[in-house]
């Protein structure tokens, strides 16, 4: 009975190993097998997000929380926050008070450098979405 439990280990473990060893990134290489794709990220202006917010706020969260987006708009600030750099853009009209805020890391530190309020730009993150007057994008990267 001991080399009947023993055999039966033995073979639960072989495929314990097997199944967990085939989750090295081999599965793109594999025929029939294809890697999982990555999504096409919107792409929209700063001020196209403000006024969708502005006609339908739930709509507005339904297309744009979570997604990745492509967003041009014209920087109005930047600033030091923490960890990482606020990139304003300009969201709507001359005296309103919203911006897209693109939450840039410290390490792409040598992209800010560059940039000035009134430049026009293309950045790509992640909306997180609105936070009572601004509009947060996290993991932004210029483009």
């Amino acid at each position: 009975m001991l080399k009947k439990i023993g055999i039966g280990c033995g073979a639960v473990v072989a495929i314990i190993v097997s199944v967990a060893g085939s989750g090295n990134g081999e599965d793109a290489q594999r025929p029939g097998v294809s890697p999982t794709p990555v999504p096409t990220p919107l792409t929209v202006t700063a001020r196209q997000i403000f006024e969708d917010y502005e006609a339908n706020e739930v709509a507005a969260e339904s297309r744009y929380e979570g997604n990745w987006a492509l967003i041009t708009g014209t920087i109005s600030s930047i600033t030091e926050a923490g960890s990482q750099y606020d990139v304003k853009l300009e969201t709507a009209k001359l005296f309103s008070v919203s911006n897209v805020v693109c939450k840039v890391d410290k390490e792409y530190d040598a992209e800010i450098l560059s940039l000035t309020a009134g430049q026009t730009i293309t950045v790509l993150g992640k909306i997180r979405g609105r936070a009572v007057i601004d509009f947060n994008v996290d993991e932004c990267r210029v483009q």
